[in-house]
């Protein structure tokens, strides 16, 4: 019972999270500037990491 409350409470927090961004990254460049900052940022890490 507990996974279920748990599942359904992560499911709306993401769903949460998404509808932020997608408000904050409404125009194409907020969008593409975003964009290259995830992957610089995951670039970065992966650089790190290794």
């Amino acid at each position: 019972m507990f996974d279920v409350v748990a599942v359904g409470v992560l499911a709306g927090l993401a769903a949460y999270i998404y509808n932020e961004i997608y408000k904050f990254v409404k125009s194409s460049l907020k969008l593409a500037i975003a964009a290259a900052v995830t992957a610089s940022a995951i670039a970065f890490l992966v650089y790190i990491l290794r």
